[in-house]
């Protein structure tokens, strides 16, 4: 595969991989769990909200009190006296998330619903009783269950005398709270959105203004005032039933709200009005650190006019929200959740400070945002096409590092988003799922696309160099000085009589494909017989068997090897008769250097050494003598399972001693029987020993019955060249050749 097309396809791949991860419900998961946790950690805990503070129900505060150790059993005067200090500092509003829909004595009741009606600024928390109830199908059965909701507002005394009242379910998430709900899912406004409502009372003209001039024009000018809860909680679901009817409504508004008005804090408050009923149902919390983050001030502080925090620090109420409920910083409770802030000693983030935190978060306009479905598949498509290409188009070397730096930018700028403008980009999925993956598949694809070409390189280079070899170029950097080697070799060269004479008679397309098949057997049979091919030159091979050390395995091989590519050829020239290509075939064995030959950075692989030119000398003798496969009497040294017959000592052209050769007739199990072998013994000794007439009338006697033999044909000639005084015979009857 070309790199670019691999890079392309792995990008696609990665790319469209991590879109559908993030677009499944495993993908919002992962990235809610682990890549907003990442952003929270990474960030770190921020400046504490201003507009909201919490009074905890603590452990110190009962036993400074005097208090019972269940909650509900503490006296509502309490909750009443303290509703006067609240008013007293200043809080905007008070909100209680308490269950108040137990009676307890009346008397204390009186007094805390005229504290609640007084203050004309408190609102209280109504309970969500979920229950599930069977459904029946017949007489003592059923056939399922139906979940069951049911709405406990607190006593009536309490919910007439108070200025708003909303339920504060947290969303059924896995184990760790990171959203609140803003309405339910049938438009009734949450405990944190009521607060809100009531601390915006002040614009609430400015509000309505807005929303006429948005197009919302269903109120008159002067509408009846919304002070009792059951009037806000149906003005407060109308407002959101129309963000719902006109989804372009917020929009209008938000540019609207752009250009006036002109007082700041009036305008931060529409803004987090509009925040509250435009935004989905669900909002994901921008938590300020852990418990306690929310200036948090003890009971029995608050209830002494003493404005601190259970850390001792100063806390202002003027002006702000102020929750009431259980939370203490130093002994874990019930109405602990676990959320990213979470502490190791096993302090969680309460109930009521989770409320503070939604209300301040829209205050603020802090509240997370994740990212849009467009704006995320953007994003993934482009890191899944860079990580992509860079794993196809790279080596791992460069690949990796790249490809983490790009994670790490991308890491980076998902950071900044989150801290500087509170958008909550893809994490987990482009640097757990996309980089990983897309490393694995490029390098992956780069591996097998290597492999590939090592096996085609390794192929390849088998049509010209061994396999050990072919396969080491593939393999390894080529060093061409380490593949030289010194070993024992048995070589054996061939060569095509005729050839010169075949060649003007045919076609070069049609010679070339000739000696195709001709070569063809000639390696086939060299391949059976473990034997390498080292080269090719014109008609002509050579090939080398070779071991560490002198070994009898590597000369029977050869031997046998030159048997059968004698009856091969000899059987493919019957078969292209009259166009043949006779072959005559040297052996001999001795040490020699396998490897690379050559320089200037050009090598061919050969057997270098005497061993080889002294096997193309012998396979030269053969036209000489009239053989077919001529060996050293070294190869053949010990080896009973070849026939051969003696053919004396020649000192070979260029050559200064004298060697012992031999016919190579065939392997004993299926060679012929050599004519007069014993006859030609005899003569070939009494040439020897300088009898040359004896040794003529031996060769004529075979000759007589051997017209075509060869050898007796070539001795008869040297008896009569010696016996006629033309030729000079050497020492101890060796022939010397005075040409290759």
């Amino acid at each position: 595969m070309r790199p670019l097309i691999r890079a392309g396809l792995t990008g696609v791949a990665v790319a469209v991989l991590g879109v559908l991860v993030m677009l499944s419900p495993f993908g919002l998961v992962l990235e809610e769990r682990f890549g907003l946790s990442w952003l929270f950690w990474s960030r770190g805990p921020i400046s504490a909200p201003v507009d909201v503070a919490v009074v905890s129900l603590d452990r110190d505060s009962r036993a400074r009190l005097d208090l019972p150790e269940k909650l509900r059993e503490w006296p509502r005067r309490l909750y009443a006296r303290l509703i006067d200090r609240l008013v007293e500092a200043g809080a905007s509003v008070i909100v209680f998330d308490l269950r108040l829909d137990q009676p307890r004595e009346p008397e204390q009741e009186v007094v805390f619903a005229e504290a609640i009606r007084n203050a004309k600024r408190v609102v209280l928390f109504e309970h969500l009783d979920f229950t599930r109830l069977p459904l029946p199908g017949g007489v003592d059965r059923a056939v399922g269950v139906i979940a069951a909701e049911r709405l406990l507002p607190p006593l009536d005394a309490f919910a007439q005398a108070a200025a708003g009242l909303g339920p504060f379910p947290l969303p059924k998430v896995p184990a760790r709270v990171s959203q609140f709900w803003a309405f339910r899912p049938g438009g009734e406004a949450t405990l944190p959105v009521v607060a809100l409502q009531r601390h915006a009372s002040g614009s609430d003209a400015n509000w309505r203004a807005l929303l006429r001039a948005a197009g919302y024009d269903q109120w008159a000018s002067d509408r009846a005032p919304i002070d009792e809860p059951g009037a806000l909680r149906r003005y407060m679901l109308e407002v959101r039933n129309a963000f719902r009817t006109d989804p372009q409504l917020g929009q209008r508004m938000t540019r609207l709200l752009s250009v006036g008005p002109d007082d700041i804090e009036n305008r931060r408050t529409l803004a987090a009005l509009l925040a509250a009923y435009a935004g989905p149902d669900s909002r994901y919390l921008n938590f300020y650190g852990a418990a306690g983050h929310v200036p948090t001030i003890p009971l029995h502080a608050a209830l002494d006019g003493e404005w601190r925090t259970e850390l001792g620090q100063p806390a202002d109420v003027s002006g702000r929200i102020v929750f009431v409920g259980q939370s203490d910083l130093l002994n874990p409770h019930g109405d602990g959740f676990v959320t990213v802030f979470s502490r190791a000693d096993g302090v969680d983030v309460s109930g009521v400070e989770i409320a503070a935190t939604a209300v301040a978060n829209l205050l603020d306009g802090r509240l997370i945002e994740p990212a849009g479905p467009w704006l995320t598949c953007a994003l993934l498509l482009a890191f899944g096409l860079a990580i992509g290409t860079i794993a196809g188009a790279f080596h791992a070397p460069i690949a990796v590092p790249v490809a983490l730096l790009l994670a790490g930018a991308s890491y980076a700028g998902a950071y900044s988003a989150f801290t500087q403008a509170n958008l909550w980009l893809p994490v987990v999925t482009p640097l757990l799922i996309q980089l990983p993956l897309g490393l694995l598949l490029g390098l992956l694809l780069q591996y097998r696309d290597e492999h590939r070409a090592k096996v085609n390189i390794s192929r390849g280079m088998r049509y010209y160099l061994p396999a050990t070899v072919a396969r080491g170029f593939a393999e390894a950097a080529l060093d061409p000085a380490g593949l030289k080697e010194r070993v024992f070799a048995v070589c054996m060269v061939t060569d095509a009589s005729r050839f010169t004479t075949l060649a003007e008679t045919m076609e070069p397309g049609e010679l070339s494909e000739f000696l195709d098949g001709y070569f063809a057997i000639l390696f086939g049979v060299v391949d059976r017989y473990g034997g390498v091919v080292t080269d090719v030159v014109g008609d002509g091979m050579t090939a080398a068997w070779t071991a560490p050390q002198p070994d009898r395995g590597c000369r029977l091989r050869a031997c046998l090897a030159a048997v059968e590519l004698d009856r091969a050829v000899r059987a493919f020239n019957r078969r292209h008769h009259p166009r043949s290509l006779p072959t005559r075939i040297g052996l001999n064995a001795g040490d020699a250097i396998i490897g690379n030959v050559g320089g200037s950075g050009r090598f061919v692989y050969s057997v270098v050494g005497d061993c080889v030119n002294t096997a193309s000398r012998l396979e030269t003798l053969n036209k000489q003598v009239g053989t077919r496969i001529i060996a050293a009497g070294a190869v053949i040294d010990g080896l009973d399972e070849i026939v051969t017959r003696p053919l004396g000592r020649f000192q070979l052209f260029g050559k200064g001693e004298a060697l012992g050769v031999v016919e190579v007739v065939g392997s004993a199990a299926e060679a012929r029987h050599v004519a007069c072998a014993a006859d030609f013994a005899e003569a070939l000794e009494d040439f020897e020993q300088g009898r040359w007439a004896d040794a003529a009338r031996g060769f004529e006697t075979i000759l007589a019955a051997q017209p075509s033999d060869g050898p007796a044909t070539f001795y008869r000639k040297y008896c009569e060249q010696y016996l006629s005084g033309t030729s000079v015979p050497t020492a101890h009857g060796a022939i010397r050749l005075e040409t290759k």
